[in-house]
């Protein structure tokens, strides 16, 4: 027969053992960034590179339209849009003239998603 002490120290064990189990669980949810989450990223496709000036957008949510502007000392070298679904990622190739760089300005990459915007420098 258990004493008082042993059933606690077994409930505790027990408590702790569905807790544990809990709580891993829902870390997995959390880190699973397809799950329940509206969110995209912007980031050079090489950034050890700095005269590669392609980037990539991946979305994690809902299928999004983006636009995007690449400048340079007050000028607009180069613009577009596209439209990515959810999970997808795409890579654009700037193929951006060398010549026409101003590489004492930093060149800035924009990029908007309705009302979110987002920008990177090289």
């Amino acid at each position: 027969m258990l004493t008082d002490q042993r059933k606690i120290i077994l409930a505790f064990f027990v408590l702790f053992i569905f807790s544990t189990i809990f709580l891993f669980w829902q870390n997995e949810q959390e880190l699973d960034p397809n799950k329940n989450k509206s969110w995209w990223t912007l980031s050079f496709t090489n950034p050890n590179d700095e005269t590669d000036t392609d980037f990539t957008i991946e979305n994690y949510g809902i299928s999004r339209s983006f636009t995007y502007q690449i400048e340079n000392d007050k000028k607009i070298l180069s613009e577009g849009n596209l439209t990515l679904n959810i999970g997808e990622k795409q890579t654009i190739d700037t193929s951006l003239d060398q010549a026409r760089i101003n590489t004492n300005v930093p060149l800035s990459i924009r990029v908007s998603s309705g009302e979110e915007k987002k920008e990177i420098y090289r």
